[in-house]
């Protein structure tokens, strides 16, 4: 076996152990937010302006994240999770996999879950207010008391 032989079939061997434990997600529609370098482009009669991007393609996402320790890594610049992804809402889930439809399925109930999420959360300005209201009643009974 000659040297460049051997060193094909390393390389081979490297990307194969690579594609076990992720996958590429980056495109030219979404790429790594740390890196990747946006343009607004014309889509099509309407006049509609479309993010796209120029660089930072090397998006990856890892089939198992607690095994691999990210779940979505930038091959570029070294970003993990959410500086590499923006508005994941599946960090340190595994991948879902499966066909199609059940795929799309079960990204629908995250992005449900993440809105319900979002509106149980209180606001900081209504906790502020409900803080300040008991603050209140605390010194309305200490003055009635003495």
């Amino acid at each position: 076996m000659k040297k460049l032989q051997a060193a094909m079939r390393d390389k081979a061997a490297k990307r194969w152990r690579e594609r076990k434990v992720m996958y590429k997600i980056g495109s030219y529609f979404q790429g790594c937010a740390n890196c990747g370098e946006t343009t607004k482009v014309e889509v099509g009669n309407s006049g509609r302006m479309v993010l796209r991007y120029l660089s930072g393609y090397q998006v990856y996402r890892a089939y198992q994240p607690k095994a691999s320790g990210f779940t979505y890594y930038c091959y570029e610049c070294s970003a993990k999770d959410l500086k590499c992804w923006p508005n994941a809402l599946d960090i340190g889930m595994d991948a879902v996999v499966g066909a199609r439809g059940s795929i799309k399925e079960i990204k629908m109930t995250l992005r449900k879950e993440a809105v319900k999420m979002e509106t149980r959360a209180p606001s900081r300005a209504s906790e502020i207010a409900r803080l300040e209201a008991e603050l209140a009643e605390l010194m309305n009974r200490l003055k009635v008391r003495s």
